[in-house]
């Protein structure tokens, strides 16, 4: 790409991965709800998009009071230490937290991760029943830890849909406040956006009373 750049022609990049942005591009534009909300230098214009909180989110904690039966507490990625992570790339192994609370026993309770692109298509799915594993049913607090396959995402951006549910009955709760671009691999291949389709991969999952 840099190679194009040397020889006088102009390359329009999209993206939502900042640091790429940064490092391939002198200039910008930032589209919010279709209309220019930054023009310029790259660095005013990746500036004005972090402060937007249009950047990667990669934590969540409920601040607001809910009388739901069961409910999500704390959603975070970490490293194998338990670290938290602010980056996911597909060379590093990443693991995804999710602490909820069940009020009333729920007959058939479930929990379920989906991976959407920009356009809000699901992309992968994730249960714990993947690994043979049931959602607790009574009541109590409890952490759902999964290896999160970050290999096998490319170089998009992404949106993590959370849902407590009880098939074909009830949604207790569906949130999407984590979002992150996948960090460039050079020995990968870029993939043109807006696949869609749903695939469901086997994770390893962990639930525990807290």
């Amino acid at each position: 790409m840099g190679s194009i750049t040397h020889e006088g022609k102009t390359i329009l990049f999209v993206s939502h991965n900042m640091a790429a942005v940064q490092k391939l591009c002198k200039t910008g534009i930032l589209l919010e709800e279709g209309r220019i909300a930054a023009l310029g230098e790259i660095e005013r214009v990746v500036s004005e998009y972090l402060r937007l909180g249009l950047g990667d989110c990669l934590s969540w904690e409920r601040i607001d009071m809910t009388q739901k039966d069961t409910y999500f507490e704390r959603i975070y990625f970490c490293d194998d230490s338990g670290n938290r992570i602010n980056q996911i790339s597909p060379a590093v192994t990443g693991y995804l937290v999710i602490e909820y609370s069940v009020i009333n026993y729920i007959k058939d309770l479930k929990i379920a991760v989906n991976v959407k692109n920009r356009y809000g298509e699901c992309l992968i799915a994730f249960c714990p029943e993947d690994c043979r594993l049931s959602t607790p049913e009574n009541p109590g607090r409890y952490q759902a830890k999964m290896k999160f396959p970050a290999s096998s995402l490319l170089f998009h951006y992404y949106e993590l849909e959370f849902s407590l549910y009880v098939p074909q009955k009830k949604s207790y709760e569906q949130i999407n406040p984590i979002r992150f671009s996948v960090e460039e691999m050079n020995c990968w291949s870029y993939c043109a956006e807006g696949r869609g389709g749903y695939l469901a991969i086997p994770c390893d999952w962990e639930i525990k009373s807290l």
